[in-house]
């Protein structure tokens, strides 16, 4: 079996840590200075995936699993905390989101968003940290990919099942949850990173039988 997990807007992998310890995955990390197109995220992650994949993708990485699971053989797929078409409304598109990608959100507001109720110091600093890693103008392209994907009848396509996951606190994702079995599980939107040991379960149980 082989577990690939696919990174959230941050692409740096760093926060995916404590979901790779727990279920030996295999994180796939974007650049963090070179602007992408979707496509070309697609292709640098369906490298590492064969039949025996089990893809995990969080958050912005949803899309990209979409799109390589149509176009490959996989064992299952994992949404985590994701979607396939815009979670906030297509018109953020105009705004200058390069220069919104530069002002650090204080402490409280990331916490809200992405760790409440299970905030400490130091997740705020790791989360921090690994925004920090990625260049504001990357950050703002990834940001544009989100606001314009529509995945939908590619998910069609997919014959593998299909599996999403979502904290029962995500204050950040509020479309509705793509095809598949819904799982809720406690906690907020960093899902894999707050709450590693019950998502693997969740997807063990599951899929790894």
């Amino acid at each position: 079996m082989n577990v690939i997990v696919l990174p959230g807007l941050d692409g740096t992998g760093d926060l995916l840590v404590p979901f790779a310890n727990v279920s030996g995955a295999r994180i796939v990390s974007y650049p963090p200075d070179r602007e992408l197109t979707f496509d070309e995220y697609v292709a640098l992650a369906a490298r590492e995936v064969d039949r025996d994949t089990i893809l995990v993708a969080e958050s912005f990485s949803g899309p990209v699993a979409v799109r390589i699971a149509a176009g490959k053989e996989v064992r299952a797929l994992v949404l985590v905390s994701s979607f396939v078409t815009p979670p906030l409304p297509r018109l953020l598109r105009a705004l200058p989101l390069a220069t919104l990608a530069r002002i650090q959100a204080p402490d409280w507001l990331l916490s809200y968003w992405m760790l409440s109720p299970y905030a400490t110091k130091e997740s705020v600093r790791a989360f921090r940290e690994a925004i920090g890693r990625v260049e504001p103008r990357v950050l703002a392209s990834r940001m544009r990919i989100a606001l314009s994907v529509d995945e939908r009848e590619t998910l069609k396509r997919i014959t593998a099942p299909v599996l999403n996951l979502r904290g029962t606190r995500d204050r950040l994702v509020f479309t509705r949850p793509p095809a598949g079995e819904l799982v809720r599980i406690e906690g907020p939107h960093a899902l894999l990173y707050t709450q590693p040991l019950p998502a693997w379960n969740t997807i063990a149980r599951r899929l790894a039988g």
